[in-house]
């Protein structure tokens, strides 16, 4: 057996030694993982800083002056005295984050998600009844969702109000089906993980092909 699958069995067997109570062993694989992580991540970190700051300032792009001031300014928060500054870097840092993500957001998960719809037909030709069904949830459930988060009803009374609610209703039938498939899709995505660490596991020590 080579070094490095022995290796990574070691760790492997020692993580999903956690199953039975929480040893020794199970508590080294873990400060590993952290340690080994965390070295990666300040590589990784001391790298970008070095190729996307450091190098390109001393070729004379100076208007990187000011991010790098910025982010300096994030290191007083280890001053007692002078720590208040950090909320400088820290609000342009969150003001950026957030503008960012909004406009991201907008595009993809909004106008991104109606225009396909609005452009999808209903009934294409040469399509199953699979394919049909689904454009019309797509429809039905965008319209749905959108009522549940957008369109407030308080404003409607009598008969007038209640196709609006039964479509709300739905609405949230289709959010609490989206969220359902989403963490039945985490939980598949972890068993095969879980999955493809003992199938190496029983390959290792020739148990398996």
């Amino acid at each position: 057996m080579e070094l490095t699958i022995l290796v990574q069995a070691f760790l492997t067997l020692g993580i999903l030694s956690s199953l039975y109570r929480y040893n020794v062993w199970y508590k080294f694989c873990e400060h590993t993982f952290i340690a080994v992580s965390l070295a990666i991540t300040a590589t990784v970190a001391s790298r970008t800083i070095l190729n996307n700051a450091i190098t390109p300032l001393l070729k004379g792009d100076l208007f990187l002056l000011f991010p790098i001031a910025v982010g300096l300014l994030y290191l007083t928060r280890i001053s007692g005295k002078y720590g208040y500054y950090a909320r400088i870097s820290m609000g342009i840092m969150v003001g950026a984050t957030l503008g960012s993500s909004v406009r991201v957001i907008v595009n993809t998960d909004i106008i991104g998600q109606i225009i396909p719809v609005m452009n999808m037909s209903w009934f294409p030709a040469g399509a199953g009844i699979d394919v049909i069904i689904g454009n019309v949830y797509s429809w039905v459930g965008l319209v749905a969702g959108m009522t549940y988060f957008v369109f407030s009803t308080t404003w409607l009374k009598g008969s007038t109000k209640k196709p609006f609610d039964w479509a709300s209703k739905f609405g949230r039938i289709v959010l609490l089906a989206m969220i359902g498939a989403q963490f039945a899709n985490t939980t598949m995505g972890r068993q095969s993980v879980f999955i493809e660490r003992i199938y190496f596991l029983l390959k290792a020590f020739g148990l398996a092909v």
